[in-house]
């Protein structure tokens, strides 16, 4: 099951990495719009989709989160834009 979580999210990044590239790519404002909107659920998705793969699978087999990790979490959290 944890691979199967993995491959939601890994689906998910990729769907919104290509909506980015749309994003950029674009020139009409309504597509600029659509494909933030949609790339930043995807992502916001992905988030969760890693983080219930994290708290149900994470501390089993003798795993754990190591510098990569709360590196990856730390990055995460300091690139939100707050308004």
């Amino acid at each position: 099951m944890s691979l199967a979580l993995s491959g939601v999210g890994l689906a998910l990044n990729v769907i919104a990495n290509i909506l980015l590239i749309m994003r950029f790519s674009s020139k009409t404002r309504v597509w600029i719009r659509q494909t933030v909107f949609w790339s930043l659920g995807c992502w916001i998705a992905k988030t969760v989709v890693a983080i219930v793969n994290l708290a149900v699978y994470g501390g089993k087999n003798g795993l754990e989160y190591t510098e990569g990790f709360w590196c990856a979490v730390c990055l995460f959290t300091t690139s939100l834009e707050y308004d």
